[in-house]
């Protein structure tokens, strides 16, 4: 029987997209994650040579940027949050995001680092409906580091 459509179909696996976490430094509950966006860029200029017209890149610092929208836990858990995060003299603070993906034997597991995470602003809303209390936090953050396991 042909598609609907005429479209040719290939089905390529399964995969769970639950098996997803993410850990903050010394915190193991209190928030209910609702969306993550993560933005780590490097600046790289042109240098142009007069004497024989090649065009060179010149890497130059990197940048990480971060905003993770959440609904607002526990409220003892969230100022020290804050606190912990907020805090620019804090060394050791780092951010986890720990995927797993597939099905049965052929799962691959990886994990995104961020490092020296910088808390530098909180927004906080509420929705009258049903008296949710949300966060947004924005985050700076020195580097990204990745790691895959099959």
């Amino acid at each position: 029987m042909a598609d609907a459509f005429n479209r040719t179909t290939e089905y390529g696996g399964s995969m769970s997209a639950d098996a997803t976490t993410m850990t903050f430094a010394n915190i193991t509950t209190g928030f209910i994650i609702q969306q993550l966006q993560i933005n780590y860029s490097q600046t790289v200029s042109r240098l142009y040579a007069l004497e024989d017209g090649k065009v060179y890149f010149v890497a130059g610092q990197t940048a990480g940027q971060m905003t993770v929208s959440h609904i607002i836990g526990p409220q003892g858990l969230t100022t020290q949050f804050w606190k912990d995060y907020g805090d620019v003299c804090k060394k050791n603070n780092a951010i986890s995001i720990k995927m797993q993906t597939g099905c049965g034997a052929k799962q691959k597991a990886g994990a995104l680092k961020i490092d020296k995470p910088i808390l530098s602003r909180i927004g906080i809303s509420a929705n009258a409906q049903n008296m949710q209390i949300a966060s947004n936090l924005e985050f700076m953050f020195v580097s990204l580091s990745s790691e895959e396991k099959s």
